[in-house]
């Protein structure tokens, strides 16, 4: 049987969420907060669209866009997770957007 490549994707994602638990979430926050502020690939995608996820993945008011994100990717991560990485990235927390 084969798979492509997308259907692999989705099985490691999977298979990397379940791994994970919330004892991670101090080390996973503090890699995010790494790359966005000091790898010059972070700093584009968070001008480009992750600080709006963040703040997607923050609010109250979350998207289903939102919910799979957190669900795809930070499935232990409370919404202040996501605050402190934006309180963290950009030294404050824009409550105007999206919150």
């Amino acid at each position: 049987m084969r798979i492509t490549e997308s259907q692999l994707r989705r099985i490691v994602s999977r298979l990397i969420s379940e791994a994970a638990g919330p004892q991670d979430v101090a080390e996973d926050k503090e890699e995010r907060i790494n790359f966005y502020k000091s790898h010059p690939r972070g700093k584009q995608l968070w001008a480009e669209s992750a600080r709006n996820d963040y703040y997607g993945m923050a609010s109250v008011h979350t998207t289903p866009s939102s919910i799979s994100l957190r669900n795809q990717y930070y499935k232990w991560w409370r919404p202040q997770d996501f605050m402190d990485v934006i309180q963290a990235v950009d030294g404050k927390l824009n409550t105007s957007l999206s919150m």
